[in-house]
């Protein structure tokens, strides 16, 4: 449109400018006379030099209508934020990084502070994710979920604090490999809504593991724990953390509560423990629960055929010796164990059974659970996320 209209614009303005012109040269019948000319009157040079100013202010103004035009289009190309869908009860959105924006900032008693951000993964604008990190772990998410876009809407045009979050799918490869585990060595079962189970979690984050799970087996009896009411707050608030009748959110401390369920003799087809701390070399798990008489309890609450899953996050700075070392702490206290590496998150997956397998079929059980794990991870939605990179069976000496 606009281009239609500079087109419109310089035809009449330079029809008008350059029409003078040809008359002059049609009643003369003579070549045009340049202002510079010898044989140039004074008053042709002065009219000539008008004629000529005049065509050129045309073309300056054509000039900054095409300026205008290109300012317009470069402008309205930005990605102003929001547009269209605005959420006015949770103030003004932070917006420094055009990819991610900055929608609330919690703290704790204890003064640390969580931040929840919503981020572009997709150059559209149409894929939008979820994260929270505490401060000083900027660069690593304590839990990202899928955001649902809604129809016609993109981050550009939309204040993504009222889009939907999506339960359904994991967007990190060790969340899937935790929720696959438990099924991978028959700990629950995969057919069914997962009614008479029981499953315990040390840890909600942002809730993705626990409600991805929620989703997929509706009577499966889930508890989590969580010490810290901040978490639950953001949790509830951010990622649709909701109580029902077989999920709960307690807050409590984890490591009181695995040992009243010891003394009360409750049991649990998985333990999940993914509680981590402020720790820069190995924050998960948090070191309150690296010692024996945490594993100890979690094994007193496991059913015969349960399974404890331990999420390891071991940063750059730390030898795989310390990992190895909590892999030997959890073989004190279980016959058998898995180690599961991501095929690009530093997370690990240790996974913990209360029986032996004997040496003659550790191969043979290796290559079952493996296929059983690649099974669950279909059956729970989570096959793109499900990417591993090494899975190792080990036995307590």
């Amino acid at each position: 449109m606009w281009e239609i209209m500079v087109a419109q614009c310089c035809q009449r303005n330079v029809a008008k400018a350059v029409s003078p012109i040809h008359a002059s040269i049609d009643q003369n019948k003579s070549p045009p006379i340049s202002p510079h000319s010898p044989q140039a009157s004074p008053t042709q040079r002065k009219m000539v030099r008008f004629r000529i100013e005049s065509i050129l202010k045309v073309l300056y103004g054509i000039i900054g209508v095409l300026l205008v035009v290109l300012v317009l289009r470069i402008v309205t190309s930005l990605p102003f934020r929001p547009k269209g869908m605005l959420d006015e009860h949770q103030g003004e959105l932070s917006t420094a990084d055009p990819l991610i924006t900055k929608i609330d900032k919690q703290c704790g008693a204890n003064g640390v502070c969580f931040t929840v951000v919503d981020i572009v993964i997709d150059t559209e604008g149409s894929l939008v994710q979820r994260a929270t990190y505490a401060d000083g772990f900027e660069s690593e998410y304590d839990t990202v979920v899928a955001l649902v876009t809604p129809k016609g809407y993109s981050y550009a045009d939309s204040d993504t604090r009222l889009w939907a979050v999506n339960h359904w799918v994991s967007t990190t490869q060790y969340v899937a490999a935790m929720l696959c585990h438990p099924f991978g060595v028959s700990s629950l079962a995969m057919d069914g809504d997962g009614a008479g189970g029981n499953v315990l979690v040390i840890g909600l984050g942002g809730g993705n593991f626990d409600m991805l799970l929620h989703k997929r087996k509706p009577k499966l009896n889930i508890t989590v724990i969580e010490i810290e009411p901040v978490v639950i707050s953001i949790a509830e608030k951010w990622f649709a953390v909701k109580d029902d009748a077989t999920r709960h959110t307690i807050l409590a401390d984890g490591i009181t509560f695995m040992e009243s369920a010891r003394k009360q003799g409750h049991t649990y087809n998985a333990v999940i423990l993914d509680a981590c701390d402020d720790n820069k070399d190995l924050p998960c798990p948090a070191k309150v629960f690296r010692n024996p008489k945490v594993f100890a309890d979690a094994r007193a609450i496991l059913s015969p055929m349960g399974v404890l899953v331990v999420n390891v996050l071991p940063l750059t700075t730390v030898p795989e010796s310390d990992v190895t070392f909590i892999l030997h702490q959890l073989l004190e206290h279980f016959p058998t164990c898995l180690i599961m590496e991501m095929s690009v998150e530093a997370n690990r997956v240790i996974s913990c059974l209360p029986y032996a397998i004997s040496g003659d079929s550790v191969e043979h059980s290796r290559d079952l659970i493996n296929d059983r794990l690649k099974k669950a991870a279909a059956m729970l939605g989570v096959s793109d996320a499900f990417q591993v990179h090494t899975l190792n069976l080990l036995s307590a000496p």
